[in-house]
């Protein structure tokens, strides 16, 4: 997620603050059309795949920051209890219900998983996953729904999201994707893709994300564009920290 006075994408996969914070890493802009917002990260980790999918489970802890006041995972069946303490629970509830027994498919997701190249090359079985949702009969490693409150700028938005681990077969790569179930507002579409890749001394993570804006005006894309870059560096460290920190006390103590 990136935070501006202008309302920005939720990147569901959001979680891009997970995501990408987690190594110096190489970060750009793909194109991208209209009132779509797309970026990539490579970085190489000191961990292994199974740290990160680890801190991916726990997204109550690991998205939660000033930005992000509050997060929650659903229950296997979404119950209201899952969202105490929320004030706006109902349209939530009913998106995490309604996403489940329908999925959430539209004509804007579905060109999103198509323009994502790596996914469709990697785990074609996965992209049908996501857009065939609740309907597909791939069997995934991990999946979830989770609910947070996202501050941008001035406003909140209530956020629905899909949560999916899964293993290719017969590979070393480990795929995480995010898919935008519901958004209370600003946000129509989004998909995030993270591939990990096992190597000697840690894995490789390549990500994308594209997020498709309900309104954005054209002389601001620039701005937008300019902080979404700035600001997924800026959140670099404190996840690298994060995710390595554990095993650089682990190579110490040896």
């Amino acid at each position: 997620m990136f935070y501006l006075k202008y309302p920005l994408p939720i990147l569901a996969g959001d979680v891009i603050h997970f995501l990408l914070v987690l190594a110096a890493a190489d970060v750009q802009l793909l194109p991208a059309i209209r009132h779509e917002i797309a970026v990539a990260a490579e970085i190489q980790l000191r961990v292994p795949a199974s740290r990160v999918v680890e801190a991916f489970r726990h997204i109550e802890t690991l998205k939660r920051c000033e930005e992000v006041p509050a997060v929650g995972r659903f229950s296997l069946l979404p119950v209201e209890a899952d969202l105490q303490g929320k004030a706006d629970r109902k349209p939530l509830l009913e998106a995490a219900r309604r996403y489940q027994a329908h999925g959430g498919q539209n004509a804007l997701f579905r060109a999103l998983v198509d323009r994502s190249d790596q996914l469709r090359q990697v785990a074609p079985e996965l992209a049908a996953f996501l857009v065939d949702y609740p309907n597909s009969g791939l069997a995934v490693d991990d999946q979830f729904l989770y609910w947070s409150t996202e501050r941008m700028g001035p406003t909140s938005v209530g956020v629905v999201t899909h949560a999916v681990v899964y293993q290719v077969p017969g590979t070393r790569v480990t795929v995480i994707a995010t898919k935008q179930a519901y958004a209370s507002r600003h946000v129509d579409a989004s998909l995030g893709i993270t591939l990990l890749t096992d190597q000697p001394g840690g894995a490789t993570l390549r990500y994308i994300n594209r997020t498709v804006v309900g309104k954005l005006p054209g002389f601001l894309r620039p701005l937008v564009e300019r902080r979404v870059l700035s600001t997924t560096r800026r959140k670099l460290d404190e996840l690298r920290l994060r995710l390595e920190q554990p095993a650089l006390v682990e190579v110490t103590a040896r």
